[in-house]
């Protein structure tokens, strides 16, 4: 009977040990699951500054184009559209915001976004670097904690010294036929 108790404790001690392992990939898969949701959001939400500053600019309610010469003949709408030009170019050279309502700084603004992408990434990126480590290989692993190892960045810079050709702004080889 012994041995029998002896089994049944082995088997319930695995049982549990797998039980408390799939508790724990679960609670990861959960937390990596809102990672990956809070970053695709946050790239969802990311503008190039152009498009942000169109975005911002479309919210005002007035905008006053600058006066010029041509004014009598513009349409209301020609009116409006080189308001919102004029807008932008000054929005986007940092000189004045296009409304009340407008944050003062696209630049800040511009930030903001840019830089939730990258804390985004970066709480994710934990993830993926385990997931890397882990399917590396023995010499690789040894390579990197090695103490003797040295990495060094590598910046690649190609040139042709055969002159390019051009027809009909395509290049092309004048050689070949």
């Amino acid at each position: 009977m012994n041995g029998v108790e002896n089994i049944h404790d082995a088997t319930s001690a695995v049982i549990n040990d797998y039980l408390e392992y799939r508790k724990g990939v679960q609670a990861a898969l959960k937390d990596m699951t809102v990672k990956l949701d809070s970053y695709k959001s946050a790239v969802r939400q990311w503008l190039a500054r152009g498009k942000l500053a169109d975005v911002i600019i479309d919210r005002c309610s007035v905008i006053i184009p600058l006066p010029s010469l041509a004014d009598p003949i513009l349409t209301k709408e020609q009116k409006q559209l080189k308001g919102k030009a004029e807008a932008k170019e000054l929005y986007m050279n940092g000189i004045a915001p296009p409304c009340k309502d407008a944050p003062t700084s696209l630049e800040d603004e511009y930030q903001k976004l840019t830089l939730s992408v990258a804390d985004q990434f970066s709480a994710l990126n934990e993830y993926l670097l385990y997931s890397a480590m882990r399917s590396a290989g023995k010499d690789e692993m040894d390579f990197i904690f090695s103490q003797a190892a040295v990495i060094r960045p590598v910046a690649l810079n190609m040139n042709t010294r055969k002159p390019i050709n051009f027809a009909y702004n395509h290049p092309c080889d004048k050689t070949s036929r």
